[in-house]
């Protein structure tokens, strides 16, 4: 089934990773006319944008340091709720790719604000807001996105606007993160888009840090390990990261996503050289 034109693009046949009732909603199978609008991230850079509220964004990615260093297996529902704290928004979350019935799928292992009560649902690899992320290998930002994918309709409330930003784990994409506004009076702007661009590289970090304790699965692409197949490395880096003061797993957290010993020493309130004795411990361990 081909033909059907949405986005000025032509369709792709319905998607193998289907499920019979996502198949049956599919504007694929509806012969839909998907409205040409429905993508809209030139919004993002002409709304006006707020100013940027940097105590606040420095407070949450030192909360997220905080909760990767004490307890790891919290950080996805963590970083789900300093998403909508720092965007502001209705709902958020984190989309996954994994593996469900042999099929590429993607995962919602956390989610905060309206939509929190559909944790552990998703959507198709192939035919979905994070697919087209990912096939974008950029952000996008959609208005109403159940009008290109049916499926999503019985989800409420309904998404009227939905920014998500794709992050990667060794060069490879694993995952989304997502705000979504409910109603029209939350617009996504360029602020919003440079927050989750700084969130979507903690999760990325974050993502990692939990693949080498041995607490999540490894991404799931064709070809890889099943779910809790942690090699040995992935448990002589738990035996080492035991190890680790909370201090130093915060300290680690920090750098791991990239930022400077100057960020780190600010986020943490200390001095950078402190910083530097906190690195060097853990390379000892």
């Amino acid at each position: 089934i081909s033909g059907v034109c949405f986005f000025g693009r032509t369709a792709p046949a319905e998607s193998a990773d289907m499920t019979h009732t996502e198949r049956a909603a599919s504007p694929v199978r509806a012969h839909a006319v998907v409205p040409r609008d429905a993508i809209i991230s030139d919004e993002l850079t002409r709304r006006p944008w707020r100013e940027p509220d940097y105590k606040r964004e420095n407070r949450a990615l030192a909360a997220l340091a905080r909760s990767l260093a004490d307890s790891p297996r919290d950080i996805l529902p963590t970083l789900a709720a300093m998403i909508l704290d720092v965007t502001a928004s209705d709902s958020s979350g984190l989309s996954l790719l994994t593996v469900i019935d042999g099929k590429e799928r993607f995962y919602w292992p956390a989610i905060a604000g309206l939509w929190q009560p559909h944790v552990g649902g998703g959507t198709p690899r192939h035919f979905g807001p994070c697919g087209d992320v990912l096939r974008a290998d950029a952000p996008l930002l959609f208005r109403h996105p159940e009008q290109r994918y049916t499926y999503l309709m019985p989800i409420m409330p309904p998404a009227v606007e939905c920014l998500l930003v794709p992050f990667q784990v060794g060069g490879k994409s694993v995952g989304t993160i997502w705000a979504i506004a409910h109603d029209d009076r939350r617009k996504f702007d360029a602020e919003d888009l440079r927050l989750m661009r700084v969130l979507g590289q903690f999760a990325s970090a974050a993502y990692d840090v939990l693949l080498r304790l041995g607490e999540v699965a490894y991404p799931m692409h064709a070809g890889a390990p099943p779910p809790g197949a942690a090699g040995a490395g992935a448990v002589r880096d738990r035996r080492a990261a035991d190890k680790l003061s909370p201090r130093e797993r915060e300290c680690l957290a920090l750098l791991v996503a990239g930022h400077s010993y100057q960020e780190t020493a600010r986020w943490l309130s200390v001095t950078v050289k402190t910083v530097e004795t906190y690195r060097r411990g853990v390379v000892g361990k």
